[in-house]
């Protein structure tokens, strides 16, 4: 007589790639802080000094990289990508109250040196906290830099061409050769 022996019970696989119900409300809770964030300068704005607009908005900026890292330390990652990702979106916001505040015209020219400042410091947050979005942010950020800073300076079609394309064999190179984001 055979007896049959259960087998014990496998460990649940792990899930697969896909949206948990975990990154799905961290993405909603995001958005919603983004809108109340949105909301309460709409409504308070007006009411401030120019100073403190900046202060606040640049205390925003500052607290929500403090948090990026903070996150990261503790084994968080998505919190970290989520709010890495606000916290470059502000630094988009501080960069434009930046140029309101000094009243700059350059427009294109201040954007595509805007835009390199930001891609560095969001490659060096990435870079700090292992957080891929912000890095992946850098580098697109960065390629719109050198389009706006030939727009801005009226630039010749031609060379202008001639300098996007090789900026284009560049980024190419850089990925053909393994030159990639962790």
């Amino acid at each position: 007589m055979t007896t049959h022996h259960a087998s014990p019970p496998s460990p649940p696989s792990p899930p697969g790639p896909g949206l948990s119900v975990q990154n799905l409300l961290l993405a909603s809770g995001t958005g919603l802080v983004a809108v109340a964030a949105i909301v309460f300068t709409a409504v308070n704005w007006g009411r401030m000094g120019a100073a403190a607009q900046g202060g606040l908005l640049l205390a925003l900026t500052l607290s929500a990289a403090a948090a990026t890292l903070a996150a990261a330390r503790r084994r968080m990652p998505a919190t970290a990508e989520a709010v890495g990702l606000v916290a470059l979106l502000l630094a988009l916001a501080d960069a434009h109250a930046l140029r309101v505040a000094v009243d700059v015209e350059l427009g294109a020219t201040w954007w595509a040196g805007a835009l390199v400042v930001l891609s560095a410091g969001a490659w060096a947050l990435g870079e700090a906290t292992a957080v891929r979005s912000t890095r992946l942010a850098a580098a697109a950020l960065g390629q719109l830099a050198l389009p706006l800073l030939l727009a801005g300076t009226g630039a010749d079609p031609t060379p202008a061409g001639a300098v996007l394309l090789a900026q284009v064999a560049l980024v190419a190179t850089a990925s053909e050769r393994g030159t990639r984001v962790h």
